[in-house]
Order: structure tokens, then sequence, then C-alpha cells
């Protein structure tokens, strides 16, 4: 090959070497990179809108599960939503701070002109938010809840005993199915049933009514039912109701009632529980629950004030109780935030959390 064509061989390969480290520089080194995103786009002829990516939001659940936990001793506070300056949520977690393995949420009843049962304080208050706010609360907290019915002063009277009865049947019905449904552990029929603001009017139609009372909550409700008695049923009348069918019975000595110095108010409350033990193997009761009773520290409650201490007695008077019937009973629910008394803010609260430790 001649000296020439060496020539131009050369030449052209060094244009073709020239033309390909162009194009290279020109396709990996100097073009813009593309920037990163989180969706490809299709390539299709129409054009595409491709919407950004959007914060996902943990929203609270509509339903937090009960424990699974099974209450061997009944370890309560009692929780009215409607107490004036609390904070239900807060005091919830309060209990769980005081040992609490229960919370019951106090539902005001009252019965209208018609002789049907509502909750007190309507339209103005919705009970049902509340409840359920509550009950996912004491969930979240590794607790169970009691709903229990409790009756008001301003109730009217119902009409007769019969139409009381009837729709009071038919309230519980409602209930029962709202507690089935978020997994309430226990359901109270009426804190006092014999109360005047119940069925005391009516004291012979008692009876019967627990047992259409029983059968309407228990229509969808699969937990324990019970039903609270007071003082009047084993002191006054001496006339036990039969309780057969309900699982558990809570003894309710209200502050107004006890008519003994409050240094013998524990005694009082000991022969309360003596006389109310038959009962639990008689009727097949499987718990007897010391629950609504306590002296009362705070002046300024709205009605039934007729025994007012101080935060002392009141403190020395928990301990006795807690002292005599820890082994005694089933359990206890003790007023902590209610609109009538409680141990919230008080020195009781103390005496509450060292016996909630031992029990």
């Amino acid at each position: 090959m001649g000296k020439f064509t060496w020539t131009v061989v050369t030449v052209i390969y060094v244009l073709l070497v020239i033309a390909i480290a162009s194009i290279f520089v020109s396709e990996f080194l100097l073009k813009e990179k593309p920037k990163e995103r989180f969706f490809e786009v299709p390539q299709v002829s129409k054009p595409v809108v491709v919407s950004a990516p959007q914060e996902v939001k943990t929203e609270e659940p509509k339903f937090i599960p009960a424990p699974k936990t099974e209450l061997k001793y009944i370890k309560g506070l009692i929780i009215n939503p409607r107490t004036k300056n609390v904070d239900y949520i807060s005091a919830i977690k309060d209990a769980k701070r005081l040992g609490a393995n229960l919370i019951t949420i106090a539902l005001e009843m009252e019965v209208n002109e018609k002789g049907g049962i509502e909750f007190s304080g309507r339209p103005g208050f919705e009970w049902k938010p509340v409840a359920i706010a509550m009950i996912n609360e004491a969930h979240r907290q590794g607790m169970h809840v009691e709903l229990r019915t409790i009756a008001v002063p301003e109730t009217k009277m119902p009409l007769n005993s019969t139409g009381y009865t009837n729709y009071a049947g038919k309230f519980f019905q409602e209930l029962g199915d709202f507690a089935q449904e978020y997994q309430v552990y226990l359901l109270t029929i009426y804190e006092n049933i014999e109360d005047d603001h119940n069925m005391g009017l009516y004291k012979d139609s008692i009876g019967p009514a627990l047992r259409v009372f029983l059968g309407n909550a228990t229509k969808f409700y699969k937990g324990e039912v019970g039903v609270g008695l007071s003082e009047k049923t084993f002191f006054e009348d001496r006339k036990p109701y039969d309780v057969s069918g309900y699982d558990y019975v809570l003894l309710n000595s209200y502050p107004r009632y006890p008519t003994v110095p409050w240094g013998d108010y524990h005694l009082r409350i000991n022969e309360y529980v003596i006389a109310a033990k038959p009962i639990k193997q008689q009727q097949g009761i499987k718990r007897l629950i010391l629950g609504g009773f306590g002296l009362n520290s705070n002046a300024g409650a709205p009605y039934y004030t007729s025994i007012v201490v101080t935060q002392e007695q009141e403190k020395r008077s928990y301990e006795l109780i807690f002292e005599k019937q820890a082994n005694q009973t089933d359990g206890f629910t003790v007023a902590y935030a209610t609109r009538v008394y409680g141990v919230k803010d008080r020195m009781a609260e103390q005496a509450v959390r060292e016996w909630y430790g031992k029990l």
C-alpha cells in the first residue's frame, strides 16, 4: 500500500474517532439529566394528567376493640361526661394511672312527659359521640368499660308502671345493641332501680320490670348485665328482688342515704354487704360490686349533699371501706368525676390509688 493511501486511511480513522467521541460527549456528558419523579407517565397519544403524590394521613379509627383480658376483680372509676369543668378523656387517662381496670360511663336518664325514657339534657347533650370517644379511649388505655344509667332529679314521673316498663324495655334493647357493637364489658340497668326517679312509686312492679329489662337488654348484648340495688331493699323494705338471670348486682350506698356519723359509715357498708350476700348464692349472681358509695367533701354539688365531710374524713372513710370489703365483694366502682361527688383532685384519690395497687 502506497504512502498516500496510508495517509488517507489515517485521516479517515482520526475523523471517525473524533466523530464517535463527539457523539459520546454530546449524549452522555453534556445532555441534561431528567429529574427524578414518583410516577412514570405512560406514552400514549393523549396527554395524561398525573396528580402530585398525596400525603398519607392516619385517621383516628372509629372503633378500638376492647382488650382481651377477663376481669376477675373490678377496679372501676365512675366518670360522668357532663361533669362541669372536667375533661373526660384526661379523666380516663387518670383512671389508668390510678390502677383502674374499668371505667364506668355514667349516662344520666330522665322520663319525659309521655313516660318515655331518654338521655338527660337532650337535645343539648349528644350522648353517642361522647360515649364512643370515651369507650375508644378506655380501650386504647387497656381498660374495659361499663355503661351505667342513672336517674336525675329533674325527671318527670312516669304516668303508670306498665307504660314506663314498656318504654324503658325498648330503650334498654337499643342501649344493649350499642353496647354489643362497641364491646362494652358491663351494662348496668340503673344504678339504683328503687330510686324515686326510676320506679320508686311502683315498687310492686319492680320485680316484673326486672325481667322485661333483662330480656330486652340481652336481645343483642352478650356481655354481663347487672342492676343496682340500694340499702332500702335490705334495711327498709327487707324484700330482696328476684334478680336471677342477672350477672351482677351493684350495691349502691349513695351519700345522701346514710343516717350514721361519718366515722361509722364503713360499718354501715359492712352491714349492707352482709345483708346482700345471700342473693349471690341463692339467685346465682356472679358478682357483688360495691359501687355508688362514698362520703362527700364537695359542698358545692348541685344536689344530694346531706352529708358533707372534710377531705381527711373522706379519705379515711374510703380507707376503712377498702380494708373491710376488699375480700367480701367482687369489686369496687368509685365515683371519680361526677356531678355530685367524687375523689378527683382530693385526698381520697390517693387512698384509691394505694388500694387499687394492692387488689
